[in-house]
């Protein structure tokens, strides 16, 4: 296929839960996607000023996708990224916390994969492959931005080489799956989405994972 029939686009707001994704809905199917690819669940478990209950997670997120496979679009679930606690309890007191911030990112990642075998939508695991590279080592890695790597007290939000990661890591899950996308890809999702505080933040150019991801999948398909 010719890279010029396949479009990105980034719909990706910082702090955005999956309510506040259910009602940016509308904005979405208006663009009419082909794919949507739906990252959602940091601010619902991490961020303590938009918390939302696991079944309140489960039920929003069976709802979005359910809307948008009305509309024609396939729907790829995207697990978010792993974080460091003690940066993020700076901004969020452990208090909190009933259940520790890895424990809910990971019933985030068990439930996408229930979703996806039970909706028959595709899935990424980005969530394991971080686990999997040991990330994050607190003011170590250079992944996810930390007062080593950027300046920031964060843990939270990736560095350009994270977002390189999570675009590289969906690459690798879709050839695996055989996915080939075409038409109106939506990237849809938070400020990991979003692409906060790096270049081209809000878009498909600079150092966003939609912007890496478009870049690969676009090489690719010159080159097919």
């Amino acid at each position: 296929m010719n890279a010029q029939h396949l479009e990105f686009f980034n719909a990706g707001i910082s702090g955005n839960n999956t309510q506040d994704l259910l009602d940016r809905l509308p904005e979405v199917i208006d663009l009419g996607p082909d794919w949507v690819l739906l990252m959602v669940g940091t601010n619902d478990m991490l961020n303590s000023n938009k918390f939302v209950s696991y079944n309140d997670y489960e039920e929003n997120l069976k709802t979005i996708v359910n809307k948008l496979q009305e509309q024609g679009a396939t729907v790829i679930l995207i697990s978010p990224p792993t974080v460091d606690p003690i940066y993020l309890f700076e901004r969020h007191g452990e208090a909190n916390f009933k259940d520790k911030p890895m424990k809910k990112l990971y019933a985030v990642q068990i439930y996408m994969e229930k979703l996806s075998k039970k909706e028959g939508v595709y899935m990424v695991d980005v969530f394991k492959e971080f686990q999997n590279k040991n990330i994050p080592i607190h003011n170590e890695d250079v992944f996810l931005m930390n007062q080593k790597n950027s300046g920031k007290r964060d843990g939270v939000h990736p560095t350009a080489e994270g977002y390189q990661l999570i675009a590289e890591t969906i690459a690798v899950s879709l050839d695996k799956q055989q996915i080939e996308l075409n038409g109106k890809v939506i990237c849809f999702g938070d400020s990991i989405t979003f692409g906060m505080d790096v270049l081209g933040e809000g878009t498909v150019e600079g150092e966003t994972y939609p912007a890496f991801l478009k870049r690969i999948v676009m090489k690719k398909n010159n080159n097919d």
